[in-house]
């Protein structure tokens, strides 16, 4: 039994410098994330919304028919880029709306600019332009917890969603490790260091780190050359647009 103790220990131990050594070493590479979708809390907060039957019979089919999807982000010392990866073999876009898909930057690629420390969206529907993101406010806390034998800190931002919809606030929580490479999934960086895993949509989505990839001799990243719009003006764009497609129906 001590035997069985001493050879897990022996294990971790060797798997967490391993882990350590690598994050040491990362100039350039690749991060996995799988992000998930919690339809339990999706379905209970659906009960105190003043939803009729058959709007709810609808969200509750997409809820259930959600599944996980994966986020990779690709970096080198100057840039980063984050968009969703697709299996093809298990791509199920053609079923419908994937939910988990939808709230995690659907067909969006995100760059940061590390020297800058500038964030850009490259979104569709909108054409031969970059969306600048305005960077997150972070408060970084005292709390801790091992994540994949990494000591992790916690970081909460309350943000204000606002979209063709209109506005609604959300609570993001992030656990970070402190590392020079200083990034995260889809839109959520401007901590020091790389998130190991996110909550946000007060709950709804979480990204968890699954892999991190060192990629030698990895081509260096540049960040398409367009005119940049700020988020106001997005928001303006996508009005305009939902407007125009309601006028044509």
């Amino acid at each position: 039994m001590r035997f069985m103790k001493a050879r897990g220990f022996i294990i971790v131990f060797f798997v967490s410098i391993f882990f350590n050594h690598l994050s040491a070493q990362l100039k350039s590479g690749i991060i996995e994330y799988l992000v998930e979708f919690n339809v339990e809390k999706a379905l209970t907060d659906l009960e105190k919304d003043n939803y009729d039957d058959f709007a709810k019979s609808i969200a509750i089919q997409k809820f259930k028919s959600s599944s996980d999807h994966e986020i990779r982000v690709i970096f080198d010392t100057q840039t980063s880029l984050s968009q969703e990866y697709v299996n093809l073999e298990n791509d199920n876009s053609k079923e419908g709306i994937n939910i988990t898909r939808l709230l995690s930057g659907k067909d969006t690629k995100v760059y940061k600019d590390f020297s800058s420390k500038n964030t850009y969206l490259d979104k569709a529907g909108y054409s031969n332009v970059l969306i600048s993101k305005s960077p997150f406010q972070w408060i970084v806390t005292s709390e801790s917890k091992l994540i994949n034998n990494k000591v992790c800190f916690k970081a909460v931002n309350e943000r204000i969603i606002e979209n063709s919809s209109g506005k609604q606030s959300d609570k993001v929580i992030a656990w970070f490790y402190k590392s020079e490479i200083q990034t995260g999934p889809y839109i959520f960086n401007d901590l020091p260091g790389i998130i190991m895993e996110l909550t946000t949509n007060n709950g709804l989505v979480t990204y968890k780190l699954i892999k991190i990839k060192s990629k030698k001799g990895q081509s260096k990243m540049t960040i398409p050359k367009r005119n940049i719009i700020n988020e106001k003006q997005a928001n303006k764009i996508a009005k305009q647009n939902v407007k125009s497609l309601l006028n044509n129906n």
